[in-house]
């Protein structure tokens, strides 16, 4: 059965693919805030919020407005989370939000570059733990499928999750 609604009421730009991390759900944000200038290239502090109370996991995943960067979230306390090493996404001032982990049953998705001989890898809300090739994907398509994950393998980039 197609898929029949194409009015989509929310948008989130993803700068490129991170491997084996669900795309974050905007829709289904539990916590917003600003980046504190004490946040590191892998710790989110925010003494505004409580991540304990809020009920935020290890396994929810944390994105960053202004790098349009996520990332999974490996440890958490009452002020800070911590995430992935390596993945540095939060620029002191930004806004983030983090999402609770299974909370992206699908979304339709734009390819903002790609070209001839592009290469999209993507998984299928239906077979979330698959990856379905796209290849030659051209810059400005939008993929006729419900995707829950981008892979790192793709060449495609700046891509805009649409709900």
């Amino acid at each position: 059965m197609a898929y029949k609604e194409f009015e989509n009421r929310r948008a989130l730009y993803i700068a490129s693919a991170i491997n084996n991390v669900e795309i974050p759900n905007i829709c289904a944000a539990v916590v917003k805030g600003n980046v504190d200038p004490l946040s590191t290239a892998d710790r989110l502090y925010d003494p505004a919020v409580n991540f304990l109370e809020s009920g935020i996991e290890v396994g929810d995943i944390a994105y960053c407005y202004q790098s349009g960067w996520y990332s999974n979230i490996v440890a958490v306390t009452s002020t800070y989370v911590d995430i992935e090493n390596g993945d540095n996404i939060f620029v002191d001032g930004s806004l983030y939000f983090i999402s609770k982990r299974g909370s992206n049953r699908g979304c339709m998705l734009y390819v903002g570059a790609g070209g001839d001989g592009t290469n999209t890898y993507v998984s299928p809300a239906g077979d979330p733990e698959e990856y379905v090739l796209f290849s030659s994907v051209q810059a400005g398509s939008v993929l006729p499928m419900q995707v829950v994950r981008i892979s790192k393998a793709s060449d495609s980039s700046s891509f805009v999750a649409l709900w």
